[in-house]
């Protein structure tokens, strides 16, 4: 148990991330809950006034705790192999199909890295005129807010991920700026991935969720990834971690290998055609003659 810290207190707020973020209670960083109660009792206030205020999910301290806990960790074009499938694979099959605008959600965006970096695969994909727009959403007011900013330094682009699309160029001494073609396509808005993405977001023909997941509760990872299928145009393409999912997500088919976790939502023609039942053998109509009178001896 932590010393000083009211046990009653340390479970309520432990309470709160999960009930917000849908995380186990392992991924729940201990010293980061404890980091911010502490500080809100040097502020003078006293433990009951503290649970008070976390009895409201949606209260001020419940957003600090939130924020403590959320794993930020990000850079440009990560998970490469996720990019070449959408560029060799995705973008060209949509086009197929009569696309008529590429759309993609960077779902846990953090601090803005992946969002970019699927806009910049997008955009140079994209036929020229096409109109092209990605959205990046996250609990974190703050990532959003410098997601939003378009400036990084040297670890966001690290030499591990390379620079598959231009995505950024200098903005001096060793930082960089997202470049203004790619700045435009892309936006960021709040939002939980263990509630429905509202009505006026749209569908996607692509969506990234990696990485996220990995914390969750199994009832919270399975909620998300029925909200990410449902926000997928048919024929899109879900992308998700390595090691989030041991099975395809219900309703969707995977593509390529099961080490590329990506997973597509048929077209209403393949739904209809694997709702079909198997066709019955065909019985050829015979009419049954009338039985054969004997004469008399």
């Amino acid at each position: 148990m932590s010393a000083g810290l009211d046990p009653r207190l340390l479970a309520r707020a432990r309470e709160v991330v999960a009930d917000t973020t849908g995380f186990r209670d392992d991924a729940i960083a201990q010293e980061a809950v404890e980091r911010v109660l502490r500080a809100e009792l040097a502020r003078g206030r006293v433990p009951t006034e503290v649970l008070s205020e976390l009895q409201q999910l949606g209260s001020p301290l419940a957003y600090t705790l939130v924020r403590a806990v959320l794993v930020g960790e990000t850079y440009f074009f990560r998970q490469p192999e996720h990019f070449r499938f959408i560029a060799m694979e995705g973008v060209p099959s949509a086009l197929r199909h009569g696309a008529m605008h590429l759309r993609g959600w960077s779902a846990g965006c953090a601090t803005g890295e992946e969002a970019y970096s699927l806009g910049a695969c997008l955009l140079a994909c994209a036929p020229a005129g096409m109109p092209v727009e990605v959205v990046g959403t996250d609990l974190h007011e703050a990532s959003l807010e410098a997601a939003r900013r378009g400036t990084y330094g040297a670890w966001s682009r690290r030499e591990s991920a390379p620079a598959l699309h231009t995505v950024y160029e200098p903005h001096g001494g060793r930082q960089v700026s997202i470049v203004p073609e790619v700045r435009k396509v892309t936006r960021f808005a709040p939002a939980n991935l263990l509630a429905p993405l509202p009505e006026r977001f749209g569908l996607f023909d692509f969506i990234l969720c990696r990485n996220v997941l990995t914390y969750f509760s199994p009832s919270a990872r399975d909620a998300a990834i029925g909200h990410l299928a449902r926000s997928l145009t048919p024929g899109g393409l879900l992308f998700l971690g390595t090691v989030e999912v041991d099975r395809c997500p219900t309703g969707l088919t995977r593509e390529g290998p099961p080490e590329l976790q990506a997973f597509r939502k048929p077209r209403v023609e393949e739904r209809t055609f694997m709702t079909l039942p198997p066709p019955q053998p065909s019985v050829t109509s015979r009419v049954t003659p009338p039985p054969r009178r004997l004469s008399a001896p």
